[in-house]
C-alpha cells in the first residue's frame, strides 16, 4: 500500500499537503504586516520625541504640567515603544527568511519533477526509506535536498576562513588578531547556517520515514547559545533535548550523515 493510499486514515505532515510556493506567499504577507507594525511603533516614537523637542525650541516653560507630562510620558513610553519595534522587526524577519527558504524548496521541488522513478527509488534505498517508488514524498525530498546543500555550501565557506593553510587564503598573511577574527566568522557561519541546516535535514528524513507525523525542533530540545566572542569548541555541546537525553555535540552534528542525525534526534 502506498503512503498516499493511507491519507484516509493519518495525517500527513503539512508539508505534503500545502505548497511551499503559498506557504511563502503568506510568509510573505505576514512579514510585511510585522513590517508596517514596525515602522508604526517608530514613527510614534519620533513624533513623541519630536514633540518635546519642538516645546524645548519654542522655549515652552520646563516646568509647566504640560511639558512636564509629555516628558514623563517620552521618559515611560521610549522604552516600550523601543522594545516592540524591535520585537516587531525581528519577528518580520525571521518570517521573510523562513518565506526564502520556502520559495526555494519550492525551486528544488519544480527540478526535481524530471526524476525517474529509479532515481527515487534509488534514494528511498539510500536513506532506508520504506516507501513504494512514487512521487508522493518528493515535497519533503526537495526539502531535504534544499537543506543539504545549505549546508554544503555554507560548510565551504566557514572553512575558508579556518583553514589557515588554504591555497590562496590571503588570512594567513595576516597578523594573530585578524585571524582570530577570521576564525570567529568560521565557528559564526557553521553556528547559524550548517548546524541548523543539518539539522532541518535530520528532520526532514524523520518525515521521510514517518510522514503521518509533525516533527518540531522546539519540541524536541532546543540549540546552545553562546556568546558571540566565545569561539566554540567541536566538543562542546550544541543540541540539549527537553528529554533528559544526552546532548549532541558540534562534533556529532558536523559529522554525522542526515540519517544518524536524524536517529540521535528522533531516538
Amino acid at each position: 500500500m502506498s503512503i498516499a493510499s493511507t491519507a484516509s486514515s493519518k495525517v500527513l505532515t503539512h508539508y505534503l499537503r500545502e505548497s511551499p510556493d503559498l506557504i511563502a506567499q503568506q510568509l510573505s504577507r505576514q512579514a510585511r504586516m510585522w513590517d508596517i507594525a514596525a515602522k508604526v511603533t517608530l514613527a510614534a516614537l519620533f513624533v513623541i520625541t519630536s514633540a518635546v523637542m519642538i516645546m524645548a525650541v519654542l522655549g515652552t516653560a520646563i516646568l509647566t504640567p504640560g511639558y512636564l507630562a509629555i516628558a514623563l510620558g517620552l521618559a515611560i513610553a521610549t522604552p516600550i515603544l523601543y522594545h516592540y519595534e524591535r520585537k516587531f522587526a525581528i519577528r518580520s524577519q525571521q518570517l521573510t527568511y523562513d518565506a526564502l527558504v520556502e520559495k526555494n524548496v519550492a525551486e528544488y521541488l519544480r527540478q526535481l519533477k524530471s526524476w525517474k522513478s529509479q532515481a527515487i527509488a534509488d534514494f528511498y534505498k539510500k536513506h532506508r526509506i520504506t516507501a513504494e517508488t512514487n512521487r508522493s514524498l518528493l515535497p519533503l525530498i526537495a526539502r531535504f535536498n534544499f537543506w543539504e546543500q545549505v549546508a554544503a555550501n555554507a560548510l565551504a565557506e566557514a572553512y575558508h576562513y579556518l583553514n589557515d593553510e588554504l591555497a590562496k587564503n590571503q588570512l594567513v598573511k595576516q597578523p594573530k588578531e585578524i585571524l582570530n577574527l577570521s576564525h570567529q566568522h568560521g565557528w559564526k557561519i557553521i553556528e547559524e547556517v550548517v548546524l541548523p541546516a543539518k539539522l532541518q535535514s535530520a528532520v526532514t528524513i524523520g518525515l521521510l520515514h514517518n510522514p503521518n507525523r509533525e516533527i518540531e525542533l522546539s519540541k524536541i530540545g532546543q540549540c546552545v547559545v553562546r556568546p558571540i566572542e566565545q569561539n566554540p569548541s567541536e566538543q562542546d555541546n550544541y543540541f540539549t533535548f527537553a528529554s533528559k537525553r544526552p546532548p549532541i555535540t558540534i562534533h556529532e552534528t558536523l559529522v554525522s550523515t542526515p540519517d544518524e542525525l536524524s536517529r540521535k534526534l528522533l531516538g
